[in-house]
């Protein structure tokens, strides 16, 4: 359970975090809830992920929304739906992912954490320490790689694993007409992913450990 440990770890720096929300009345009282592997300072949500920490395949996205009933989910539900086609086509199911966003925090009606100054996605990359690591939107993309690629299927190789580029799913709601594209290129993804390649460095067989929030779906 080392990475649970990790995790909790990083937890506790975002709890102690206060680069983002520094207005005295951001600085609220903390509230844990274990069961849901969530953080609440009053109004303030913390998500650091959902899914499988021993997965092979981790999305970074931008930033976290909350379904307009209360609940926490990574993608906003407009978006949502086409992550979850995303997923079909490339024959994954959402348990058996990681996905999180470069942005952590976000208080309802009011703001999400700082774009620019939250790095805190470069430690959860590490901790979960996936094979293939889709990065989603062209921000996303220059913040993990620290220069511009395509967002059509680009993929940057390092020593541990692949980043794929790709467009953000919001980009479908925003202009139908991108649907060909985006989904274009997740059938490139999907055979980026299926060549598996050998040179990369590769972890042993882990079991699947969950970890998020059942308000995800």
């Amino acid at each position: 359970m080392e990475k649970i440990e990790e995790l909790k770890k990083l937890y506790d720096e975002i709890i102690n975090c206060d680069r983002c929300f520094k207005k005295p009345d951001d600085r609220c009282s903390l509230a844990k809830h274990p069961s849901n592997h969530h953080i609440i300072r009053d109004n303030k949500v913390v998500l650091l992920g959902h899914g499988n920490i021993n997965s092979d395949i981790m999305f970074v996205g931008h930033s976290p929304s909350l379904h307009p009933g209360g609940n926490e989910i990574i993608f906003g539900h407009k978006s949502r739906s086409v992550f979850f086609e995303m997923l079909r086509i490339l024959g994954l199911e959402l348990h058996k992912v990681f996905v999180s966003n470069v942005v952590f925090c976000y208080i309802p009606t009011y703001k999400t954490g700082d774009f620019k100054q939250c790095n805190y996605i470069f430690d959860l990359i590490r901790i979960i320490d996936p094979r293939y690591c889709i990065l989603l939107g062209r921000e996303v993309v220059e913040k993990i790689l620290g220069v511009s690629y395509p967002l059509t299927g680009k993929k940057v190789r390092t020593r541990d694993r692949v980043y794929i580029t790709c467009y953000h799913p919001m980009v479908v709601i925003r202009d139908p007409r991108e649907k060909e594209k985006f989904f274009r290129t997740v059938e490139k993804i999907k055979t980026i992913i299926a060549e598996k390649t050998l040179d990369l460095y590769i972890k042993p067989k882990q079991p699947e450990v969950i970890f998020g929030w059942n308000s995800i779906v």
